[in-house]
């Protein structure tokens, strides 16, 4: 598990700290309490009501309790430009005690996908390239991550990636609609369109796109409400 120091370092860090419990592979609660949700990843979740555990979410967890363990659990945190999640965790990247970027880890294992919501958008490129290099060699999570639109099932919840045939765009007085069936579509909403602006939307008729996000059900149709471009890759 040793790593180099080139997994995304930072020129700065805002807090020293030390973890007292892993929940998950992006969830960490501080010796003082504060819960920390790690910026840029989305790791498997575990069950949860009526939800089911996702695979390699217990390898995501087992990989950083044991970095942390090899590393005395003293981190250190740079904070996002926006502080806090809508569950009023601490949104921050974490390092190690070697100066290594915990996201990039578990990116390079593929026990993690990455994921952009702006503002909190430092080291999307890094946190990038260590995604794909585990996409690359099918590690992890990539052995199955990807599903195709087609095959999700009604009212399913939960962050998904999956890739389908754009059918049609559409246009509602607050977003941009990629509707791959009438089943399922991808939301734009148009407050978020400065993020996409290297994408020209209406031309995404016909391409196969791949997407990433988390999915919930409206109007009897699944959603995914994208936020940033990044999210988005145009297959073919």
């Amino acid at each position: 598990l040793a790593a180099p120091l080139s997994f995304c370092q930072s020129s700065h860090v805002d807090q020293r700290a030390v973890v007292k419990k892993v929940y998950d592979g992006d969830t960490l609660r501080l010796q003082d309490g504060t819960a920390i949700r790690i910026i840029g990843i989305n790791a498997p979740e575990f069950a949860y009501r009526q939800r089911p555990q996702e695979a390699f979410a217990n390898a995501a967890k087992n990989f950083v309790e044991r970095l942390l363990a090899e590393q005395g659990h003293e981190i250190s945190l740079r904070y996002g430009q926006e502080r806090y999640d809508r569950y009023h965790r601490t949104l921050a990247h974490v390092f190690l005690a070697d100066g290594s970027n915990l996201g990039a880890r578990l990116l390079s294992a593929g026990l993690a996908s990455r994921v952009a919501f702006s503002p909190n958008l430092w080291s999307q490129a890094c946190l990038t390239r260590h995604e794909q290099s585990a996409r690359s060699q099918m590690l992890g999570l990539w052995v199955s991550q990807i599903k195709p639109a087609d095959s999700i099932p009604e009212k399913i919840r939960g962050y998904q990636i999956v890739e389908g045939l754009v059918q049609r765009v559409g246009h509602s007085k607050k977003s941009i609609w990629l509707n791959f069936s009438e089943k399922f579509a991808i939301r734009i909403a148009r407050k978020d369109l400065s993020q996409f602006n290297q994408l020209d939307l209406e031309k995404l008729t016909g391409r196969t796109i791949q997407v990433r996000g988390w999915v919930y059900h409206h109007n009897d149709k699944n959603i995914i409400r994208l936020r940033h471009s990044s999210m988005l890759e145009i297959m073919k």
